[in-house]
């Protein structure tokens, strides 16, 4: 049973063992400092003094175990102690951090009883590892312990229990220096059974066979102890003195076990019995030998194979798993809540979000070794959404427009952003996805269908549907959405989707509709099918009667021309009624706007969106966007033209969110009535962003080709060279004169460069939410199960790749020359 913390306690006792390893200060882990800054008390038991100071240093409180020891007084008595001592303060309710010399699971039993006895009781107890005197071992006389095997053993133990030493592998042996003494002294060990270990080895490994005293360097700056004797040497006085209480032996194989014609062929490999054994990284006598020079040589020529993934993840996942793994409160924050804890890591990819919440080391995996192409489209998606990621974009792209090292400056900065991708892989990835992705063009579609209003068609979260009813097997290729009556719909099409460009791919003049488009046929169920273009649709009010060959005009402020009853937000959020906007005819072509009885001044229309800055004389600065209520709701039961955006005074800050609501004439319920407005705002953002990163990839391919031109004049200067260089330059020119056209107009109606994801924006409810409802339990079982493939590929892969590590790794110990492939029918030759 749980024990309750004391009264004085502050929250549940939590215990942490962690080492500190074996060299001073050095060796520590930074998980291990991580626990020990945010314990509430750290108990230590090291081997100097600068690692004690380092503790306390780094620590709020804490107590050195080490004086629990006494001369004569029983080790394990000691040991007791110093578990109680930690538990003690858990059951507190503490956070308690122990920190024992090297790994403290190994020779370390109060960590073992302080963890163990914990756990017993219920409090949460944790054993972080720790650099060993082993793992020194293994690195400074440089052991593999997988060649040919290890066994390590307690010398009081060893002869204790008589038990076998396995001669035919490496044998290390601890606490040499106190053999058969169970208690401590402070002066060191007597070490009075020493030879009876000697005599032993003797028995086993006889007198020549050799020994290693070996002590690990507890100073970074001083060599480890690697003294090389026979077993016989240990028998002299002179060298018994010289073995301490922290010295380990190493004794190397004696013995080769063969291996069975049998074994080897159930296993698939030959025998050679003409090759000796070795156990070192290389042949004994020629570390290049033939096969070794053969792989050499082979380096020149080296190319990264098809399936290698280089590791490429946000700045922002590396920050957030750099942050898990070094603080123990961004940690345990993570365990109560991985969604809370991604939601405050910004810059996060939505793949990398959701790998991070799942917490799935498969899809962390997958996450973080991308292809050049994933990146490619992730970038895409994103620079499509975020006019600011866009925009810098295109920035970099033109400041290296006539660089010969330009692909490596602007390939730079995809990488310091996250996306470790290329130009070209960018504008590849935006062919693909424009051609058979369609959330491309998620949005809310007004038409005109045979020079008529049309139904209204909505495309969003993978889904299609016309006045609110969901699309039956619909498909999109080439830039083409298609349906049929035939699968139960009340109607069919055939409509072409684009955004800023013509069939052809150029740009479209900087002064047309800004945002996805479409054209084609539309015909209902019982009617005949069209022989021409009788469909067209964008963003926000409908194609005007006349709306030309594709693609379709922007929509004029003549079409609001109106009076329009303002309402503004107030401190808590609701609708108040404002004042009186007016657009209206000015003299000749001109437009006047006016508010609260004053003209706008140097107003600015673009693409359904109006925008004013108090800079130019106005009271007030603003940007609304209008929208035309079609289908009227309960909610809002006012047809006509409405808009929605913001409006602040001269010298406040801009509105984070829409605060500014007019429609013709009064209305009951000004904030149902705003939410369509508003949402009609959002869609027309996401489809001038929508073409803002369009542009911009656009002019990707071009300066790419302007630079490829650049460096091959700066290669070899012909004319030849200088005049396709000017011809990519010229080129390169108008595309960024239309995207910068393009981008102006964008920041009139999105001056904040404002990011705005699809599947955020509600559907409008007398349009989509039907479709939606009907379509939401098939996407939630599709996205299940593609996320279950996901993670099982991830987890696949991960495992694919351990299992040809271990393979690896196998035959090495094995001593195998060439892997066995049966299916490719190469025998391997085992060397013996």
């Amino acid at each position: 049973m749980r024990r309750t913390p004391a009264s004085h306690g502050f929250r549940p006792g939590r215990l942490v063992i962690v080492g500190s390893g074996i060299k001073s200060i050095s060796q520590f882990t930074l998980e291990a400092i991580s626990e020990i800054e945010s314990a509430d008390m750290v108990f230590y038991c090291v081997a100097d003094p600068a690692t004690e100071l380092f503790i306390e240093s780094h620590s709020k409180k804490s107590r050195d175990l080490y004086d629990l020891y006494d001369d004569r007084k029983q080790r394990n008595r000691t040991y007791t102690q110093m578990a109680e001592v930690i538990l003690r303060e858990v059951r507190k309710g503490f956070t308690i951090v122990g920190v024992f010399y090297g790994h403290p699971g190994v020779f370390v039993n109060p960590a073992h009883r302080a963890i163990s006895i914990a756990r017993n009781e219920g409090f949460e107890a944790t054993m972080l590892p720790g650099v060993s005197a082993e793992d020194c071992l293994f690195a400074d006389l440089g052991i593999d312990p997988c060649r040919p095997g290890c066994q390590t053993l307690e010398a009081t133990n060893l002869l204790l229990r008589n038990r076998p030493l396995s001669t035919d592998c490496n044998v290390i042996l601890f606490q040499v220096g106190s053999v058969g003494d169970l208690g401590f002294n402070f002066s060191g060990f007597k070490n009075t059974k020493f030879q009876e270990l000697v005599k032993l080895l003797l028995r086993t490994y006889g007198v020549n066979h050799p020994v290693v005293h070996y002590v690990a360097s507890y100073l970074r700056v001083k060599d480890p102890v690697r003294e090389h004797y026979t077993i016989k040497d240990l028998e002299r006085p002179e060298i018994a003195k010289r073995i301490t209480g922290i010295s380990t032996f190493y004794i190397p194989p004696k013995d080769i076990l063969p291996m069975t014609e049998k074994s080897a062929k159930a296993l698939g490999l030959k025998m050679v019995s003409d090759m000796p054994a070795n156990f070192s990284p290389y042949a004994a006598v020629e570390p290049y030998g033939k096969r070794e020079t053969a792989a050499v040589k082979a380096l020149d020529n080296h190319k990264s194979p098809k399936n290698y993934k280089k590791t490429r993840c946000s700045p922002a996942l590396f920050h957030a798993l750099k942050t898990l793994a070094t603080d123990t409160r961004a940690a345990r924050s993570y365990k109560k809540s991985p969604g809370g804890f991604a939601a405050g890591i910004e810059g996060l990819r939505a793949d990398e979000k959701k790998a991070l919440v799942s917490g799935n080391t498969g899809l962390l995996r997958l996450a973080m070794k991308a292809s050049t192409t994933d990146v490619a489209t992730q970038f895409v998606q994103a620079e499509l959404r975020n006019p600011t990621l866009a925009t810098q974009y295109a920035s970099i792209l033109k400041d290296n427009l006539n660089k010969p090292d330009g692909n490596a400056n602007v390939e730079k900065w995809l990488e310091d952003q996250g996306y470790s991708t290329t130009i070209d892989a960018i504008y590849q990835a935006w062919e693909k996805m424009i051609n058979s992705n369609l959330d491309t063009f998620d949005s809310v579609y007004a038409t005109l269908v045979d020079k008529k209003a049309g139904p209204t068609v909505v495309i969003q979260k993978g889904g299609v549907s016309v006045n609110g009813k969901a699309i039956v097997g619909f498909t999109y290729s080439a830039s083409t959405l298609s349906w049929n009556a035939s699968d139960g719909n009340a109607s069919s099409a055939v409509l072409h989707l684009q955004v800023l460009t013509d069939d052809d791919g150029k740009p479209l003049p900087p002064d047309a509709y800004i945002g996805p488009q479409f054209y084609g046929i539309y015909w209902a169920k019982d009617a005949s099918k069209p022989s021409s273009t009788n469909a067209y649709g964008k963003i926000g009010v409908a194609p005007g009667p006349d709306p030309g060959p594709p693609p379709v005009k922007p929509t004029p402020l003549s079409t609001f021309y109106d009076n329009y009853q303002t309402y503004l937000k107030d401190a808590t959020g609701k609708y108040q009624k404002d004042s009186t906007l007016v657009v209206a005819a000015g003299s000749g072509t001109d437009s006047t706007v006016t508010y609260g009885g004053k003209t706008i001044q140097k107003f600015v229309y673009s693409n359904q969106t109006l925008s004013w800055s108090a800079a130019d004389g106005n009271n007030t600065s603003g940007s609304i966007s209008f929208y035309v209520n079609t289908n009227p709701t309960q909610t809002n039961p006012t047809p006509g033209n409405q808009f929605a955006g913001k409006q602040w005074a001269s010298g406040a800050t801009a509105p984070t969110g829409s605060n500014f609501f007019g429609q013709i004439g009064s209305s009951s319920n000004p904030d149902g009535a705003s939410a369509d407005a508003a949402a009609a705002a959002q869609w027309r953002m996401v489809g001038i962003n929508l073409g803002v990163g369009i542009a911009v990839v656009l002019i990707s391919n071009v300066i790419q080709k302007a630079i490829t031109a650049a460096w091959n004049y700066f290669k070899n200067p012909t004319a030849e060279n200088k005049a396709a260089l000017d011809e990519a330059n010229q080129s390169a020119e108008e595309s960024i004169e239309t995207q910068e056209s393009v981008t102006e107009s964008a920041a009139e109606a999105n001056p904040s460069g404002e990011s705005v994801i699809p599947d955020d924006v509600p559907s409008q409810a007398a349009e989509a939410e039907a479709a939606e409802a009907e379509a939401a339990e098939a996407a939630e079982a599709e996205a299940a199960e593609a996320e279950a493939a996901e993670a099982a590929e991830a987890e696949a892969a991960e495992a694919a790749e351990a299992e040809a590590a271990e393979a690896a790794e196998a035959a090495e110990v094995a001593e195998v020359a060439e892997v066995a492939d049966v299916v490719a029918d190469v025998i391997a030759e085992v060397i013996i």
